[in-house]
C-alpha cells in the first residue's frame, strides 16, 4: 500500500512540474534488456553489464532493475522518435500526391 501511495506521489508531482511519465512492466523492460520478457534477475544483471559494458555487477537487483529500466526506456524513446517521423514523412507524402 505505501509503495503504491509514494508512487501516486511521485507521478503527481513529475507531472504538476510537467515533466513527461513514462511507465513500463516487468515483461517490457525485461524483453527490452534481455530479449525475453520472462528472464530471471540474474539473466537481467548479466545483460545490464553486459549492454553498459560495466567491469562488476551491479551491486543489487534493485540497482540493475534501475538500470534496466533506463535501457528499456532509452529503446523505447528511440523506436518511438523512428515511427513518428515517419509517421510525419508518410503524412507529407500523402498531403503532396492528393495536391
Amino acid at each position: 500500500m505505501k509503495l503504491g501511495q509514494v508512487k501516486g506521489v511521485v507521478i503527481f508531482t513529475a507531472a504538476d512540474a510537467g515533466i513527461p511519465i513514462y511507465e513500463y512492466s516487468p515483461l517490457e523492460i525485461k524483453s527490452a534488456v534481455t530479449g525475453y520478457g520472462r528472464a530471471e534477475k540474474n539473466q537481467v544483471q548479466v545483460m545490464v553489464k553486459n549492454i553498459l559494458k560495466l567491469e562488476d555487477f551491479p551491486s543489487s537487483h534493485d540497482a540493475s532493475d534501475a538500470l534496466a529500466l533506463a535501457i528499456c526506456h532509452i529503446h523505447t524513446a528511440a523506436t518511438r522518435r523512428t515511427i513518428e517521423r515517419a509517421t510525419h514523412q508518410a503524412s507529407k507524402v500523402s498531403k503532396e500526391s492528393l495536391a
